[in-house]
């Protein structure tokens, strides 16, 4: 029985926030008769930056290649030495590729 007067009571007191809440979802649901392509926003915006890491990827695979390639008697893999400028570059593409994807 208390659980039930409490309900009611937080039903009278939240009873202009619950009005509030039920005129937003009226007024999106009219919107989203009025706009149905806006639900396209989010899935096109996701395929483009699918695709844009993806072109991301690759290059930044182009770019950390560049280099003078050092073998090693010890070990079978080898090693990419890069100069300054390189390194430079490696960093400036990373920083950029956050910076596009942020903007995107």
């Amino acid at each position: 029985m208390a659980l039930i007067g409490v309900s009611v009571i937080a039903f009278f007191i939240l009873f202009n926030k619950i009005r509030l809440a039920i005129a937003i979802i009226k007024s999106a649901s009219v919107f989203l008769i009025d706009e149905p392509y806006s639900l396209l926003v989010p899935p096109i915006f996701a395929i483009i930056t699918i695709l844009y890491w993806a072109f991301w990827i690759v290059s930044f695979a182009y770019i950390y290649s560049v280099g003078t390639i050092r073998g090693s008697s010890s070990s079978p893999f080898a090693t990419i030495e890069w100069d300054q400028n390189i390194r430079y570059m490696i960093w400036y593409y990373l920083f950029m590729g956050l910076w596009n994807n942020a903007i995107i």
